[in-house]
């Protein structure tokens, strides 16, 4: 399973590249320039071009800067949290600010997102029907795949229902506090927040909880995963 996991992964990747300027023109254009001020009219395809542009060259940027891990999981992780800096700080760049820069740069990040887990989901159908044991396998893949040791340091539970594991070190959210404060709320309030919509997006009666969270200063993230059947 791990191996059609990583088989699907680099045509996943290519993919997304294809995309991202769709996805751009498709949550920028018409969109309010200053929700507080409609009347200074709405973004167009050339403007959410413009700005899908200062991202790539920020994204550029950031990853000649990008730390490096030791793994596959860290390498890739990383590099998602390099990709949500370079969304929120070519947005910045354009002249938004910091609020609308933190829901255009979410419903962004979400949807670059997704494309993430497509190849996991897909296997995971793959090989079950139920949606507890689908999500169930999916954590399973995510643990092997992407919180690997030494860069991530996790704790698997057991609970009597559900997956749980909880995640003491996060080199994504280490990348993160070397920028400032803005970029920090930014990755609390976006790339933190997408996984309770993900559950939902992978399996049919999908559901997430988390109560602790490393970026906003707790020792680790109690990660439960489920779904209802």
């Amino acid at each position: 399973m791990r191996f059609l996991v990583f088989l699907l992964m680099p045509f996943s990747q290519i993919s997304l590249l294809f995309k991202v300027r769709s996805v751009f023109t498709k949550f920028i254009d018409g969109r309010n320039r200053n929700p507080a001020f409609p009347e200074q009219g709405r973004f167009t395809k050339k403007e959410a071009q413009a700005i899908c542009k200062a991202v790539l060259k920020e994204s550029s940027q950031l990853r000649r800067t990008m730390p490096k891990k030791e793994t596959f999981g860290g390498k890739f992780m990383v590099r998602g949290a390099v990709g949500l800096m370079a969304i929120y700080r070519g947005i910045r760049n354009c002249g938004i600010e910091h609020a609308y820069a933190i829901e255009l740069g979410g419903d962004i990040g979400y949807e670059l997102y997704k494309y993430s887990f497509d190849p996991i989901k897909r296997v995971a159908r793959l090989f079950a029907r139920n949606p507890s044991k689908q999500m169930d396998l999916i954590q399973r893949l995510v643990i092997k795949i992407a919180l690997q040791s030494p860069d991530y340091a996790i704790n698997v539970c057991n609970p009597p229902n559900g997956s749980a594991y909880d995640i003491h070190l996060c080199p994504m959210a280490d990348y993160v506090k070397t920028f400032g404060s803005e970029e920090m709320e930014f990755f609390q309030r976006t790339g933190c927040t997408f996984d309770w919509p993900i559950a939902e997006y992978c399996v049919k009666g999908g559901w997430y909880n988390r109560t602790t969270t490393i970026s906003h200063g707790d020792e680790f993230c109690d990660q439960r995963w489920g779904a209802s059947t």
